[in-house]
This record gives C-alpha cells, structure tokens and sequence, in this order.
C-alpha cells in the first residue's frame, strides 16, 4: 500500500510483504462498508538514499514554468485561489506542523489557499491537484472505512465520491485522470481471515467518473496486493502506473517484492511490470512513453538507484551521485533534493547534463514534502 519506504535488505522486504497482506485483510474483516484508502500520517517523510538522475532532455518545452524561488512559509499571504499551477506541503519542524502552499495561476505567486484548516491538514498529506489545478483528491478515514472526496481549491469545500465496492474490497489510492473528470482507483480485495484457511488477494483497477460514481474496470490482478502504490496515468491518458507485489512469488531466498507495474487504460496495449522496483513520488512520468522508478536492485548507496522505465518493457539505469529525495517532474523538469551540490531545499536537475540549479530555497526548520503539479497547465 503506499506510505511504505525503501526496505534495507530481502527479509524486510519480504516482512513488508506479509505485513501488508496481513494488515489489509484485517482491514477487510472489520470493515462493513468497501471504500477506503492509505492512512493518512502526519509525520514527515524520511530521507531516502542516493539516487541517480537520468541522461535522457527533459520534456515540456514551451509549457508554463515555475520559475525558482525563496520564500518563508510564514510571510505568504493567505487568500481565496481558484486555480493552482502546483500544491506542495512543507513542514515547520519547530513548529511541528505541516503548511499547504500552492502558485496561484493567475499570478504565478506562491501563497496559502484560503481554506479551513482541517481541510488544509487533511490535503496536506500527499496533495494530489487535479490537472486543471483546481481541486484535490483525497481519501479519508471515517469510522471502519475510507471515503474518496474531491475538495474545491477555491472554497474548501468537500464533496464524496461515489465509489462503490464489494465488502471484500477496499480503496488503496486514487490518481486523477488527465480530463479532470474522472479517477483510476487502485483496489485490494482479500477473502476472510479465517483460520486455518490462509486468506488470498487481488488487485482491482477501476476507472471512476467523479460525478456520478460510473466505473469501468481498467485490470483486475490474482494473487497481488498493492505495494509502493502512488498511481498515476501518462499524459496523453493512455497508461495508468502503480505498484504491486506478488506474495507467493516470495520465498526466504527470493528478493521479489514491490513491482512498478503499467497497464493500458482501454486495453490494446502491453502490460509491463518491472519487478524489484517502483515510482518516485510526486509525478513519475518525463513523458507519455517513460517514467521514472527506484531500483530496488541497486545499491541504495550507489549511483545507480534509480531507471528509466519505457512503456515498451526496457529499463535503462543510469547515475547521478549525490541526490537524495527526488520529487517528480514539474513542467518536464526532474525536482529534488541534492545536497552538497545544491543549496536550496529542492532543486531542478538537468536530465541531459546532470547540471543542478536552485528551485525552492526555504528557511532554516522548513523542510520540503509532496509535490503536485497541475499537468494541464505546466504540460510534461
């Protein structure tokens, strides 16, 4: 499920593994109602390890930028925004609080949305904007289930939507589609935990429209469980990403354990899993063809942590010492943290020169969390 780190080694990969099953399917058992999601936490992200960078030209030429910026969170102004080229959450560590930031389209202006609070909390754990940069998605935790709901960026306001599952399933995560309309949800489903009989799992791939709860069924995958999950589709909307683990592909000498897996939305296209691997947060894709996922394989170390996956199977590697957290792609640029040879807090990185430039410098005790761009707007 997503929320899951990098594991040190075989056997805490394959403990994650058992975990998740486990956990997921004693979900299930007490829940009377099918929707439901990741846990939202209020922690911070840990630092990953190294990571490299890939020599391929960034995409998004002629796309509106975000040009880079110092700020401090406690000087931005507070005000109603109706569309955001991105959202990022930031976290005061003096504080102890997380800050949902976003640039205002209209101005290109970084700000605080005007929005209650609890809302700003509860976006804030992994903002997800929409394309067209006016609304968030998130998964929520009510009593024994989880509820998918849309918040309006303007007013704050929230709305359900109506995803409707069996009550052997439940909501993992949710990724918008590129027409802002509709949701790919990412489903776990599991028969009882009834002993002696060892519970089986599935994984189940939908497509939902946001207004009416409509769906078609995108995949539906035996023996799986979602793992390292962050789903999201290509730009062009054709291919939808996430992770995935094959428990009983594990054995106590086998290394399998999350999988970055890519499917076609409409079908007529090849489905691709690359095993020991999965997607970097914020939004994996450089393009419609390639995204970008951690290597489990490779050292977590070394210079080659991360690999560009093509859509048509082949995965190239490749090396970038001295990254460390790397964000996504923002408008066809590859944002991350690269300290010792950048500065600021988040940085672009040249994905054809490896050169580093400042992007988002922050004060002392404000460290840098998700970052959600509004891919209608910024392209790439």
């Amino acid at each position: 499920m997503t929320g899951t780190r990098r594991a040190a080694g075989p056997a805490r990969r394959l403990l994650l593994v058992a975990a998740v099953v486990v956990g997921a399917t004693a979900l299930l058992s007490s829940c009377t109602s099918a929707v439901g999601g990741p846990a939202a936490t209020s922690e911070p992200r840990p630092h990953r390890s190294r990571a490299a960078a890939p020599r391929a030209p960034a995409t998004g030429d002629g796309a509106r930028q975000v040009p880079a910026v110092s700020l401090d969170p406690a000087t931005l102004p507070t005000r109603p925004v109706e569309q955001a080229l991105l959202a990022a959450t930031l976290f005061d560590t003096e504080a102890g609080r997380r800050l949902l930031v976003v640039v205002d389209a209209a101005t290109g202006e970084w700000v605080r949305p005007d929005v209650p609070e609890p809302v700003a909390q509860s976006v804030g754990v992994l903002p997800l904007l929409a394309p067209d940069g006016r609304s968030f998605v998130q998964t929520t935790w009510v009593t024994d289930h989880v509820e998918v709901e849309v918040v309006d960026l303007r007013t704050g306001s929230v709305r359900k939507v109506p995803v409707v599952l069996p009550d052997d399933c439940v909501v993992d995560s949710v990724a918008w589609a590129p027409d802002a309309q509709h949701l790919g949800v990412v489903t776990y489903c599991s028969t009882p935990n009834e002993y002696p009989t060892e519970p089986t799992g599935w994984v189940v791939v939908e497509e939902v429209a946001i207004g009416t709860g409509a769906f078609r069924l995108v995949e539906h995958v035996s023996d799986a469980v979602p793992v390292e999950t962050y789903p999201s589709y290509s730009p062009d909307g054709k291919l939808f990403a996430y992770g995935i683990a094959h428990p009983s592909d594990s054995t106590d000498d086998d290394e399998v354990w999350a999988s970055a897996r890519v499917v076609g939305t409409r079908g007529g296209v090849d489905t691709h899993e690359w095993s020991m691997t999965h997607m970097v947060y914020g939004d994996p894709w450089r393009d419609a063809q390639t995204l970008l996922g951690w290597d489990e394989n490779a050292s977590v170390t070394g210079p080659d942590s991360h690999a560009l996956l093509s859509v048509t199977g082949s995965k190239e590697q490749y090396g970038f010492d001295g990254a460390t957290n790397l964000d996504g792609f923002v408008g066809g640029a590859l944002v991350g943290e690269v300290p010792g040879l950048c500065p600021a807090a988040l940085c672009t990185i040249d994905l054809d020169t490896h050169a580093v430039a400042p992007w988002l410098t922050l004060p002392d005790g404000v460290l840098p969390g998700s970052i959600s761009p509004a891919r209608a707007l910024l392209g790439g």
